[in-house]
């Protein structure tokens, strides 16, 4: 399982529990499917510590939305 600080920028990810979807704003263009992923992997860990039970994401989607602000380099964060 991967580590909250493995995930990488994780304020341009975001956990919609009423659609049931998890978007990422990368502001370079980028997808990180490796970051959604260890996303559902901390949530699914944090539903079973608190609730004491397992959080079925099957049915959840994964979007990249693409009109956001774009940046031209790395150091403009």
């Amino acid at each position: 399982m991967h580590t909250l600080a493995e995930l990488n920028w994780l304020n341009n990810k975001v956990l919609d529990m009423r659609s049931k979807c998890i978007k990422y704003y990368d502001s370079m263009g980028g997808k990180n499917s490796k970051g959604i992923n260890a996303l559902r992997d901390y949530q699914q860990a944090e539903h079973k510590d608190k609730k004491e039970s397992n959080l079925d994401l099957s049915d959840w989607t994964s979007q990249y939305p693409e009109n956001i602000p774009q940046q031209m380099n790395a150091s403009d964060c």
